[in-house]
């Protein structure tokens, strides 16, 4: 359902909640397919984990109800990030604990930290500032890698605690 695909083929653009649904649709036809013990060939996964990934209030809520992965993405600020998990964690209730979060990290800079140029491509024209900030930047050392991710973790973590 991205943009791009349906855009550089000049099919038409649907609005966003008709996206919203459709994706909702076919989530639950793809579970209901897949789960059939007739369905050839078998899935290794009984039904397989569907993954969706969501941004926008509606979809975090179809993925709160039809997905199993919620993909966050991350070219965003702490803040906003914890916001939308914040979201995904009010409208799922007591489903969050069985959904698996997931977030690509776009630019590692162990090597060099100072290296933004896939975050340039990501986010065109956004402040270096601003860049440095987004969540799926991990900067500096290992350590600090490994800080950032359980710091993502913590946010995501928390849908437990919140339901305890």
């Amino acid at each position: 359902m991205g943009r791009g695909r349906v855009r550089s083929g000049g099919a038409p653009f649907p609005a966003p909640r008709e996206r919203v649904s459709a994706v909702a649709e076919h989530a639950s036809e793809i579970r209901r397919l897949l789960s059939s013990p007739d369905f050839r060939p078998a899935p290794v996964q009984t039904p397989p984990p569907i993954l969706i990934a969501a941004d926008g209030d509606r979809m975090l809520a179809a993925a709160a109800k039809y997905a199993d992965i919620v993909a966050f993405l991350g070219n965003c600020d702490e803040d906003r990030f914890a916001t939308r998990v914040a979201v995904l964690r009010d409208t799922a209730g007591d489903r969050m604990a069985d959904l698996e979060p997931s977030m690509g990290f776009h630019q590692v800079g162990i090597d060099d930290p100072d290296d933004l140029s896939i975050l340039s491509l990501v986010a065109p024209g956004r402040p270096e500032a601003e860049l440095r900030r987004m969540v799926c930047y991990l900067p500096g050392s290992v350590e600090n890698a490994a800080d950032r991710i359980r710091d993502c973790g913590t946010s995501t973590a928390s849908r437990t605690s919140r339901s305890t």
